[in-house]
């Protein structure tokens, strides 16, 4: 994703993210240490909040865009996880434009994960079950 993609990442219609400082473009390093962690945080993190109704969802079947953000001294990676099953009119464009969708349940997630102390700060899942879960805190 370009880093002039970037602001548009903060504000989907999932969870608000916090503005940011400044932007950068994570190198393929960060990505691969994100992602070694993402599968466990996803399965730990994300069915104790859905009431019985999470359908243990495969990542694989997942793309992502990435955009990095710096708050402070601090920089983030947020990522966007949507499967095309739901809205296959993104197919032709998400890799110019941010995929946006209101609703959606786990067919879009959104992941924000500290690269510095390389620990997930947040998740949220379309449709409002679950946001702000991570570093302890969690809302509805």
């Amino acid at each position: 994703m370009p880093v002039a993609n970037a602001p548009a990442m903060l504000s989907l219609c999932r969870d608000p993210l916090r503005p940011a400082d400044a932007y950068w473009l994570p190198t393929p390093r960060d990505i691969a240490e994100l992602e070694g962690r993402l599968p466990a945080y996803v399965r730990d993190t994300a069915p104790s909040h859905w009431k019985g109704r999470w359908p243990g969802v495969n990542l694989d079947d997942y793309h992502r865009q990435y955009a990095g953000v710096i708050r402070g001294k601090t920089k983030y990676i947020i990522v966007n996880l949507f499967d095309f099953k739901f809205d296959p009119r993104a197919t032709s464009t998400w890799r110019r434009e941010v995929v946006n969708v209101c609703d959606g349940g786990w067919y879009f997630m959104t992941v924000e994960y500290d690269a510095m102390s390389q620990s997930f700060v947040s998740f949220s899942i379309g449709g409002g079950y679950l946001t702000n879960v991570g570093a302890g805190r969690e809302s509805r």
